[in-house]
């Protein structure tokens, strides 16, 4: 049974304009930084942070679970309603199961892993410093050949074929039938966010307002609107999508532009998925 600590859900709204989307401002259980979210077809949400903080919102609370981690948590994945992982620091990994979270202690990598995906309950990656990509069979996690040797900071896959790393100095690889390859950057800046949206279509982000766009076999690297250091990307469709990064930014993609949108607030925003996002000590956002 989920153990919930009990708080008051208290909403800011904050106004983009008539007939846009809203995003609105939620009153946070804890003032730690949140790294990553996950939000689930049926409503619920998961959040992982600094200090092994993991928030939990089932459509009307968000509260903190008591994980009995201490690590911060940088990745956080959920299959079904009833099993998830989170991984971060130490090479901390731990998988949620019917209400409890249990640390997997045999998992032998003890450097930083900074994000983790999952098609199933049995299928899952995980990325981290030096390249590193583990892979989980459904019995154990076991270390996968990979072409890159600098950190891998962010994972995306659009099924199970086909899906995306990248992290420091711009190094991006590609997962294709069984193999991850790396694919010649156009930036060699930090990426820190990647979208798969098909398997010819990606979106990355990183520092200095970096934006890079796969389409059909090519990168573009987007005309800088900022310099602010970006941090996640979403997308709804091929068309519809959202960017968060550095002081509270918020970017929106109509029309085959990005278009910077007003936010609700100032701390940097470093997870996003699905219409909520998070970040600097505890700042949870969600479009209303």
């Amino acid at each position: 049974m989920k153990k919930i600590l009990p708080f008051v859900l208290v909403l800011l709204l904050v106004s983009c304009g008539g007939g846009e989307e809203k995003w609105v401002l939620m009153s946070s259980p804890v003032d730690a930084d949140l790294y990553d979210v996950w939000v689930l077809e049926n409503g619920n949400v998961w959040i992982a942070g600094a200090e092994g903080k993991v928030l939990f919102y089932d459509g009307e609370i968000l509260g903190a679970l008591e994980s009995g981690l201490s690590a911060t948590l940088r990745g956080v994945s959920f299959a079904s309603e009833n099993t998830g992982w989170v991984c971060g620091n130490f090479g901390v990994i731990a998988r949620y199961s019917d209400g409890t979270w249990v640390q997997d202690t045999s998992f032998g990598f003890t450097r930083t892993l900074h994000d983790i995906y999952f098609f199933d309950d049995n299928t899952g990656w995980a990325v981290g410093s030096g390249g590193n990509i583990y892979y989980y069979n459904g019995t154990f996690w076991k270390e996968f050949p990979s072409p890159a040797n600098n950190t891998l900071k962010c994972l995306h896959f659009c099924d199970k074929n086909h899906g995306w790393a990248a992290g420091d100095e711009g190094v991006i690889i590609k997962y294709s039938d069984g193999t991850w390859v790396e694919i010649a950057s156009p930036a060699d800046r930090t990426i820190n966010g990647v979208w798969a949206v098909s398997p010819d279509e990606a979106w990355f982000v990183g520092v200095d307002g970096l934006i890079i766009h796969w389409k059909d076999g090519s990168f573009e690297v987007l005309p800088s609107q900022t310099t602010l250091d970006l941090y996640g990307v979403w997308m709804k469709n091929p068309n519809d999508g959202w960017i968060c990064g550095e002081n509270g930014a918020l970017y929106h993609y109509e029309e085959g532009e990005w278009v910077a949108k007003a936010s609700p607030t100032a701390k940097n925003l470093y997870g996003i998925n699905k219409g909520w996002a998070c970040g600097e000590e505890g700042t949870v956002i969600r479009i209303e």
